[in-house]
This record gives structure tokens, C-alpha cells and sequence, in this order.
């Protein structure tokens, strides 16, 4: 099955830093659209996201849970179904001892990845991992998918911090998740 892979915040929801609240998930106005068009041309939509805030004591788990939940029920009011949000709560200097840890989840580890391509049958390569971070496009390369950088969120930033080493994790650089639903179609 191919898929598109996702980063959350600053990818599909507005925001930079950590969602702490429910009435603070804001997802992109031309989102829906471009994940419309990818999910009517088959592609199977799926979220992964770090989320050391939990580990960190910002929110609780069952918060987290609540906002995922939230940008699901957003996003399937506009006709787009996010499949499932995968997420990592763990950092290695986490505040909170059950979340402290170097694990395989925490992107660019490719462990919410992994866990995606056995629950659905994702085969990375018809698939694309869009993000506004290096590491998401880091943990997409690693199995073996197209990767999409988009300016929104922390784009420009992560734009900037490109060398030789972490070009080679960018398939292409576009603005925006309507940009880049339109370059995946034109992909075949």
C-alpha cells in the first residue's frame, strides 16, 4: 500500500512548538484539500510525531491523546481520514523517568515508521514522508521513501540548516502541503 507519512505540528497543524491545549489545534487552510487529493488517489494518510513534551511534564499522555484525537475529528470533518497518529513521548533527558530514554520511535528513528508499515502494509517505496524538520525526512529516507520538505512550521528553518550531508535526506523543497500534493501527483 503507498502512503503519505506526516509530520504533525508545523506539517498538517499550525504551530512551531508543542500543542498544550485543545482549543490551540489550528490545522493549515489548504491542508485538507491537498490530503483530499492524495487520499482520493489512493494513498493511505498516516501521522508521526515526537512529542517530548510529555516526557518533559508540558502535558500528559492522555492530553496528547486527546489532541490527536481532536486533529483527527478536524480533519475528518473536511472529508480527509488521518488513518492513525503515531507518536514518541520519550526524550533521553526527559523530566519524567518512564519517558527517559534513547528509543527507537524518536524520529529520525524510524521506529513509528516501521510500526505504520506493519499495521497497514505500507511499502515505503510508492510512499512519500512530508515534515518540516530534517529529522522526519531523515527517518523517511532511512526506509526507503520519497521525501518532501515544506517551509510551513519550522521549514525555513530546517532550509537553512541543510548540508551535503542532510541534502541527500530532500527529495524536493516546497512551500506548502498543497504543493506538495500536487508534485506527488504529477509523480505518477
Amino acid at each position: 500500500m503507498k502512503a503519505i507519512i506526516l509530520d504533525r505540528d508545523g506539517t498538517i497543524n499550525i504551530g512551531q512548538q508543542y500543542i498544550t491545549a485543545l482549543n490551540k489545534t489550528r490545522i493549515y487552510r489548504d491542508a485538507p484539500t491537498a490530503l483530499k487529493k492524495l487520499q482520493d488517489a489512493g494513498y493511505k494518510l498516516v501521522v508521526f510525531t515526537n512529542q517530548a513534551c510529555v516526557g518533559r511534564g508540558i502535558i500528559t499522555e492522555e492530553l496528547l491523546k486527546k489532541i490527536n484525537t481532536r486533529i483527527i475529528k478536524l480533519y475528518k470533518a473536511t472529508g480527509v481520514n488521518l488513518s492513525r497518529i503515531y507518536y514518541c513521548p520519550h526524550h533521553p533527558e526527559a523530566q519524567i523517568p518512564k519517558y527517559r530514554k534513547a528509543c527507537s520511535c524518536r524520529k529520525p528513528a524510524t521506529g513509528m515508521l516501521r510500526k505504520a508499515k506493519r499495521e497497514f502494509g505500507i511499502d515505503f517505496r510508492h510512499s512519500f514522508v512530508i515534515g518540516d524538520a530534517l529529522k522526519d525526512l531523515e527517518a523517511g529516507k532511512k526506509v526507503g521513501a520519497k521525501t518532501i520538505l515544506v517551509l510551513t512550521g519550522n521549514g525555513r528553518r530546517s532550509l537553512k540548516e541543510l548540508k551535503p550531508r542532510t541534502r541527500k535526506a530532500v527529495d524536493y523543497i516546497t512551500p506548502n502541503l498543497l504543493s506538495a500534493a500536487r508534485w506527488i501527483l504529477k509523480q505518477g
